[in-house]
């Protein structure tokens, strides 16, 4: 149903920091958003992808695009592996 059959919440650590270019204000603050409710989501009912968001939320104070690119993996993790 259009969604991608993802391995991994997060690829390599590298990848993170793979495109430092900082997000505009609009994109950063939906980064911030997601990265936000993830780690509740994290430490309530899925404890596993804690190292993932807590990796992500390092870049809350300035949002960069592979970053995002890491969020994005995440999220599609999550859509692909729900049950």
């Amino acid at each position: 149903m259009g969604v991608r059959h993802v391995a991994a919440p997060m690829a390599s650590k590298a990848l993170i920091t793979s495109d430092a270019t900082v997000l505009d204000k609009g994109p950063a603050t939906r980064y911030r958003s997601m990265v936000g409710s993830l780690q509740y989501f994290a430490t309530e009912a899925q404890w596993h992808l804690a190292h993932a968001v807590t990796r992500l939320a390092q870049f809350n104070a300035a949002p960069i695009v592979g970053a995002d690119k890491q969020l994005q993996q995440l999220m599609a993790w999550l859509t692909s592996n729900a049950h």
